[in-house]
């Protein structure tokens, strides 16, 4: 485990970071649900996330996937299962033995939410109105039957574009059954457990900073796109020569003559800073990556792609920082932290105020 690592991130920020990363469950909705309403006891709150999100994936439809299914019938369809067919002639049953597939909401995505809404409506001390709507959307899934939630292969889970909100519900679902629950004092309500995976929340941390600027700064045109190397490919072994890979890339809008490239390098470790010589400095190979980033990107060397190295702030407070490097030719590296611990609109200002560098003279 990384030495003082911030794992007691607000439960509220984690699915405010989830509703970005996927990009599917509007920040308005989240507010007047969910962000002004007094929660007696995390199950209350998990209970009102996946009753938010079902609802809003119920309108565009549940998952579907083919099933296979084994079943005797009276006309024959799909494929013959012959040893079957000839099993019921010898019981004199007039019926074909047939494989098929079928349409059907009973897989597993279905199965895991199902089954994490009976945990919650069992719960005593989840809201009894909040049992009843839960209990409206079990009708959803009068066809689906019920899992072992601690049987469940998370890692394996996949999806693709078209999976809606199911990632985000599958999340809340993991956390619900997962997390281990701190009360602190002053009331907050945070979280352990899913947090001691490094490479999920960096995973989770790069994929809601995309989100959100998708989002809320679309006209910087966000994407994580690859950088290609600044060489004469003709005289380079190109086989030989990693990819780099940006996890965000904002661009300026062409108007004013101002506009630049922000690349950010999204940094979700337990220390932004190392100490060299009783000195505290960035670590080196960060600052060599987006570096690296920024010089083969400006191609023309007009000094207008920037950087920035975007940390998660740890729960050290020596680790905060909030500074700059200004190259000769303009281009400028930022180093940056971002509380997650903070409430949500002071990080939604944090960003806002990123996405203006895009515009504006370093």
């Amino acid at each position: 485990m990384i030495s003082g690592q911030n794992k007691n991130i607000p439960v509220l920020n984690i699915f405010y970071m989830l509703s970005y990363a996927f990009c599917n469950l509007s920040l308005k909705a989240i507010e007047e649900r969910i962000g002004k309403e007094k929660f007696n006891n995390i199950d209350d709150l998990f209970s009102e996330m996946l009753i938010l999100g079902v609802s809003q994936q119920a309108k565009q439809g549940l998952h579907k996937t083919y099933i296979i299914q084994n079943e005797s019938l009276p006309s024959f369809r799909g494929k013959l299962d012959l040893q079957g067919t000839i099993a019921n002639r010898i019981q004199n049953k007039l019926e074909l033995a047939c494989e098929f597939d079928e349409w059907s909401e009973d897989n597993v995505f279905n199965q895991i939410i199902k089954s994490t809404l009976l945990i919650l409506k069992g719960k005593s001390d989840v809201d009894s109105q909040r049992k009843q709507r839960i209990k409206q959307l079990l009708l959803l899934f009068d066809n689906v039957k019920t899992i072992r939630l601690d049987t469940v292969k998370w890692n394996n889970l996949k999806f693709n574009r078209n999976s809606g909100l199911y990632p985000m519900l599958l999340y809340i679902c993991f956390l619900v059954i997962d997390t281990k629950i701190i009360n602190e004092k002053d009331g907050t309500t945070k979280m352990k457990g899913f947090w001691d995976d490094d490479q999920k929340m960096s995973r989770l941390y790069e994929k809601f900073l995309l989100g959100y600027f998708q989002k809320e700064h679309h006209y910087l045109d966000p994407k994580a796109p690859y950088v290609d190397w600044n060489i004469d490919e003709s005289a380079s072994d190109k086989e030989y020569i990693p990819t780099m890979q940006t996890d965000i890339m904002l661009n300026g809008e062409k108007r004013n003559g101002n506009e630049r490239t922000l690349i950010i390098d999204a940094k979700y470790y337990g220390r932004t800073l190392t100490t060299r010589y009783d000195k505290k400095k960035l670590h080196t190979w960060n600052l060599y990556q987006i570096e690296s980033y920024v010089f083969n990107h400006d191609k023309k060397k007009e000094g207008k792609v920037d950087g920035m190295l975007l940390y998660a702030q740890p729960e050290d407070p020596t680790q905060v920082l909030d500074g700059k490097m200004t190259f000769n030719q303009g281009n400028v590296i930022y180093f940056k932290t971002l509380d997650l611990n903070k409430e949500f609109k002071v990080i939604k200002n944090v960003l806002d105020n990123i996405a203006k560098i895009c515009n504006k003279n370093p």
